[in-house]
């Protein structure tokens, strides 16, 4: 296992590397996202503006199976590039990284790892895999948080094939309401405990097993009654 001394110093051999692959990304992203159409039609010019600042096309490529059509003017949340980003917020904390919390809602954080922090590792049921790999595939909120690189394995491209869609599982996170809390972790949380046997808490697990699925008219019910949406990536349409 390497030290935190060696993954500093890592981080910042690659500092500037990293941020340019950031920048780029997040332009692509938004030139992408503005030529869907959706939520831009009211301001061509400013939109037009946006693509010439963002530069060269999106590409056929993964990138372009993760944002199929997208509400930008929803749920487009394009951050800045920064040279020291973390994810990493404790379980069960109180989120920052959400958006805003609904009212009468706790939204409390699950499975928001980097590697510079230890983390429990252990199984899960089966049944929990498959219900949290449906919300991360089929109930993506804020789809556009953040296009993170696994920092345990170094994928960029972490996804999951559901039929003949390949679904990407790195951008954006899912909420999973409990009572009167609400659970929100990164899509890529189904990739931590899938392949890097994290075990999120107990009370986690629970919610999951009992928050219906993504596609039940419960939660979207649920998500309407608090002024939210979710986006199915194995139906972009």
């Amino acid at each position: 296992m390497r030290s935190c001394a060696h993954l500093h110093l890592e981080r910042s051999a690659n500092r500037h590397t990293n941020k340019r692959m950031a920048t780029n990304m997040r332009a692509r992203f938004a030139a992408h996202c503005l030529r869907m159409g959706k939520g831009s039609r009211d301001n061509d010019e400013e939109n037009e503006r946006t693509n010439e600042r963002a530069g060269a096309s999106c590409p056929s490529s993964c990138a372009d199976r993760l944002v199929p059509h997208l509400d930008v003017s929803e749920t487009c949340i394009l951050q800045p590039a920064q040279e020291e980003f973390t994810m990493y917020i404790a379980d069960l904390s109180t989120s920052t990284y959400s958006l805003q919390p609904p009212k009468g809602y706790s939204v409390l954080s699950i499975g928001w790892l980097d590697e510079l922090y230890p983390f429990p590792h252990g199984p899960t049921p089966p049944e929990f895999q498959e219900r949290l790999r449906e919300h991360c595939t089929r109930g993506v909120h804020a789809p556009m948080m953040g296009i993170h690189e696994c920092q345990f394995c170094g994928n960029w491209c972490v996804g999951v094939q559901c039929g003949n869609t390949w679904v990407m599982t790195n951008s954006g996170e899912i909420w999973i309401p409990d009572g009167d809390i609400i659970y929100a972790a990164p899509v890529m949380i189904y990739h931590y405990v899938t392949d890097h046997e994290y075990r999120p808490p107990d009370v986690f697990i629970g919610a999951v097993m009992r928050c219906p699925l993504p596609y039940e008219e419960k939660y979207q019910a649920f998500m309407r009654s608090i002024g939210m949406r979710t986006y199915d990536w194995t139906h972009p349409s």
